[in-house]
Order: structure tokens, then sequence, then C-alpha cells
């Protein structure tokens, strides 16, 4: 079964090509913003969070996690 597409009976497929390959990236950048959309949702890490984050990994010992636990809560 041919689908016809306006502009005379020559259908030699580029014009569904076309449309086929605007609907493929309308749904794939929907996609996307989706996969953006639900990080943006995601709450950000308060600094006392990212502070003990990097405690706990051993980045920063445990006078400095003190000194800037305190400089936070002042």
């Amino acid at each position: 079964m041919a689908i016809k597409i306006k502009g005379g009976d020559k259908n030699d497929g580029t014009e569904l090509l076309v449309v086929g390959t605007r609907i493929f990236l309308r749904i794939s950048r929907g996609d996307d913003k989706i996969k953006r959309s639900s990080k943006d949702v995601r709450e950000e890490e308060t600094p006392l969070e990212i502070l003990k984050r990097r405690y706990s990994k051993g980045e920063i010992d445990a006078e400095e996690f003190a000194r800037r636990k305190k400089d936070l809560e002042s």
C-alpha cells in the first residue's frame, strides 16, 4: 500500500523520509527534556551534606570538618 503525499503522483519517499525524521527528532528531544526535568526535581545537597560527604570519604580530616561546620552554622 503506497502512501500518497500531496504534490503530485511522483512518490519517491523523500517527503515521507523528511517527515519521519522530524517526528523522530522531536520524540528523542522530548525524552531528553523528560530526563533533564527529573534531575531538576531532585533536591540539591546542602552545604552541610556536602561537608559530611567529604568527611566520610576522607577528603578532609576531623579538625577541618569541625572548623567548616562551625563556619556554616554561624
